[in-house]
């Protein structure tokens, strides 16, 4: 009964320890193995291939090369555009005006729509036949214009852009609204007082105070964009072409349309070494920043 007494903290604990084991470490050691080996469906034979997966995908696979280039591209670009566009719209609902609240919530609606319904309605919005986008163009500009949006690689990279744009900005909006709402305001009403304009506080004042704030959203918006599926698959099916092919929808072909499952955990585990890098270099960034 003594024994029990000091060891029943351990038994309580042991079941969590048990399925935490089988729910995380033993599918990761499980993909580790099948990454080592020519794990495909058409072969009978799973023959250990140390890392020829890792070696095949970086220097020989030039799809999963434009995967990577296509999903660095789309982070550089869509990132760009939401953060500006996300702190421009949060200085300007940071002052005052008529139905301010009604509008904000009207604007966040976007973000809350699924994934699938956005790629969805991106397809339809943008088919030269009937989407309302080629339509409110030719009525703007009074004549009829033919823009491959589906079928071209530039403009179908851009309607990627601006369907992903349309549903995150007003995520990157609320972090950098919150974050201002949050600001201090003796040090903006300091500046007013000596003279300070519009863009001169903003740009002096409150740009610097909300630096982690913005470093914290660029890497939230950066990881969600790493794992970009749902709206590429339904809107251009990774078209035309392996044009919008990112790496995580490479990795469900390999996965589930090429049934190489060894080459696909591999890219898996490249995927996941180059997030965990670019994670910690930027909160070491930031970390490091802060103790300056």
């Amino acid at each position: 009964m003594k024994d029990f007494n000091v060891y029943y903290k351990w038994y309580l604990v042991i079941p969590s320890i048990i399925l935490l084991l089988l729910l995380t470490v033993y599918p990761i050691l499980d993909a580790l193995y099948t990454s080592m080996h020519q794990y495909d469906a058409m072969i009978a034979e799973k023959p250990f291939i140390w890392f020829d997966n890792y070696k095949d995908l970086i220097f020989e696979d030039e799809r999963y090369q434009n995967a990577l280039y296509v999903t660095l591209l789309f982070e550089v670009i869509t990132i760009s555009i939401q953060m500006v566009l996300g702190l421009f719209l949060a200085f300007l609902f940071s002052g005052d005006f008529k139905f301010k609240k009604i509008i904000t919530s009207i604007y966040l609606v976007p973000m809350m729509v699924s994934p699938v319904v956005v790629g969805f309605t991106a397809r339809i919005a943008f088919t030269n036949d009937f989407g309302f986008v080629p339509q409110i163009i030719n009525i703007v500009l009074q004549e009829e214009i033919f823009i491959p949006w589906l079928s071209n690689g530039f403009w179908a990279k851009v309607v990627i852009i601006l369907a992903d744009t349309w549903q995150w900005t007003p995520f990157v909006f609320l972090i950098i609204f919150s974050g201002i709402m949050s600001l201090p305001i003796e040090p903006i009403e300091s500046a007013r007082v000596d003279g300070a304009n519009s863009w001169q506080i903003a740009l002096y004042i409150v740009l610097p105070q909300l630096r982690y704030i913005l470093l914290v959203t660029f890497l939230i918006r950066a990881l969600d964009l790493l794992k970009l599926f749902d709206v590429i698959l339904l809107t251009t099916r990774a078209g035309p072409g392996i044009q919008t092919e990112t790496i995580s929808v490479y990795i469900y072909n390999l996965a589930f349309k090429f049934w190489s499952m060894g080459n696909a955990t591999a890219a898996s585990f490249i995927l996941l070494i180059i997030i965990t890098i670019f994670t910690s270099t930027l909160i070491k960034f930031i970390t490091g920043y802060e103790n300056k």
